[in-house]
């Protein structure tokens, strides 16, 4: 019944120590940690081996005391990925099956790949700073932001990946801020890479006050239909039925207003028509889908476009890209909070502005129907 198994214990039995198990391997920063454990009160050591067995590490282990785990760091490791060979033994010249696993050290070349998360728009508007931040990917771990306040002392904030908009109640009037992104480089990593810092200036604005704003009408303006007029825009209602401004004109067609003062714009907000629950109007009918945004200091008196520099060209933006007449509750949420559009800060100075409308929503050509807009100056 021996004879299958006979010539391999001819020299008597082979004893095996028992194996290294649940081997893991934590990536680091030139350096890599492993763990693992034993189940063996007989072993005395364990020998590491890497590098196809051109490096190798005795690690002790004090025979009878069983221990849960074994956890060895390497430093000053090149960067790179590594397969790890792992025996335990006894005094008795006992050796166990092998055990692997693969590990990867990162270092100057991986850190050569990263990059700070990108800070889309950052201003400080009537005593509150609000940062928006570019949406997180990979193994972006966070970022750190460090701030002067109002009381004068630098103070520092935690970013988590998940945050895209964060607000600073206290951050010191026309002052700067610096940030820089953590990296983990993947789950099991025991260290943390960082980039440099990249400094901020928030844009310092303030609402505009709209009970300055006044009509303008030049020769070639739209004219207003229905009896919804120009000032609708800035009456503070947003409510379809409360009234909106609604032209009746062909396109394209413009018309102008006043702002009441010579200032630089910072950005500005519209609302369309359809903010009601029952409106069928909201991304539909005779909004506007398409249209610039001129200003001009000194408009020409006869309508003409002398004077005028282009701000912007705007469209509108809805969530889901549903077809027409059907509408999200995003959809809904997104116009509910106004369209909101970041002018360029190499911008000139304006008082006037005109509006010159392209297209509707229901690609209309007799009119268009707008609910409310509100604008943003720098602060000087």
């Amino acid at each position: 019944m021996d004879h299958t198994y006979e010539p391999i214990i001819k020299d008597g039995e082979i004893v095996y120590t028992g194996k290294a198990d649940s081997v893991r391997a934590f990536s680091g920063k030139d350096r890599l940690a492993l763990s693992w454990l034993l189940s063996d009160p007989k072993i005395t050591y364990c020998k590491l081996y890497w590098n196809g067995g051109a490096d190798s590490l005795l690690v002790p282990v004090k025979q009878g005391s069983l221990t849960d785990s074994i956890h060895v760091m390497l430093d000053n490791m090149q960067e790179g990925t590594y397969t790890f060979t792992i025996y335990t033994g006894d005094d008795e010249g006992h050796r166990s099956v092998k055990s692997e696993v693969v590990g990867r050290v990162y270092g100057d070349q991986y850190a050569g790949t990263l990059s700070n998360r990108l800070m889309k728009d950052a201003r400080w508007t009537d005593g509150e700073a609000r940062l928006i931040w570019e949406h997180a990917v990979g193994s972006l771990a966070g970022a750190e932001l460090s701030y002067t306040s109002t009381a004068g002392d630098v103070r520092q904030l935690f970013i988590s990946p998940e945050a895209d908009t964060i607000a600073i109640a206290d951050l010191k009037e026309g002052s700067k801020l610096q940030y820089r992104t953590l990296f983990l480089p993947d789950s099991a990593a025991i260290d943390t890479f960082y980039t440099g810092y990249t400094q901020v200036t928030p844009v310092f604005e303030t609402l505009m006050d709209k009970s300055a704003f006044k009509e303008l009408i030049l020769p070639g303006d739209a004219l207003t239909a229905y009896g919804w007029v120009l000032s609708r825009l800035w009456d503070g209602s947003i409510k379809e039925g409360q009234g909106f401004f609604c032209t009746g004109s062909a396109f394209p067609f413009h018309y102008t207003f006043d702002l009441g003062a010579v200032v630089q714009l910072s950005r500005y907000k519209i609302w369309q028509r359809g903010n009601d629950p029952s409106s069928a109007s909201l991304y539909n009918s005779d909004n506007p889908s398409s249209w610039e945004i001129w200003g001009a200091t000194d408009p020409a008196d006869d309508g003409s476009w002398t004077g005028w520099t282009k701000l912007m060209v705007c469209r509108s933006f809805k969530p889901s890209q549903a077809a027409l007449g059907t509408n999200t509750v995003a959809d809904k949420a997104y116009a509910l909070a106004g369209e909101e559009y970041i002018l360029s800060d190499t911008l000139p100075p304006v008082r006037y502005i005109r509006i010159n409308v392209l297209e509707t929503w229901n690609k209309g050509k007799s009119q268009a129907n707008s609910m409310e807009l509100t604008f943003w100056k720098k602060k000087q």
